[in-house]
């Protein structure tokens, strides 16, 4: 009987860990005084990514990242921030098992810095 439920709630488990989105959401602000050409993430495995054109300032625009074909393995993101010729880049955030930890994670870029916020958790669903 006990072997019965014990792999009963492994099933269950199981099962539910299939459910987790496998995508996360970021706002990107654009608090500088320029126009943004392009901003680009992805995962550090460089599987997933997604890209938007201009961000004009004081405007912000919303990004969904995909992870679907992501291994299970465990990473960060990287944003690329192309603004008047060159290249702003910065590493953050954590996921795990090619699953992001959160739902949304919200990004302001001030020209010379740039600030993450991680908001719920991907883990509840």
């Amino acid at each position: 009987m006990q072997f019965k439920i014990v792999c009963f709630l492994l099933g269950l488990t199981a099962l539910q860990s299939c459910r987790a989105k496998r995508e996360v959401h970021f706002e990107f602000l654009n608090k500088a005084d320029l126009v943004i050409d392009s901003v680009g993430i992805s995962t550090s495995t460089n599987v997933s990514n997604v890209k938007v054109g201009t961000v004009h300032p004081r405007r912000e625009v919303s990004l969904r990242l995909d992870m679907s074909e992501e291994d299970y393995v465990d990473g960060n993101y990287k944003i690329d921030v192309f603004a008047e010729g060159s290249k702003s880049s910065l590493r953050f955030g954590y996921f795990t098992n090619g699953s992001p930890l959160e739902n949304i994670i919200e990004i302001a870029f001030w020209g010379d810095s740039v600030s993450c916020r991680s908001q719920g958790s991907n883990r509840d669903n």
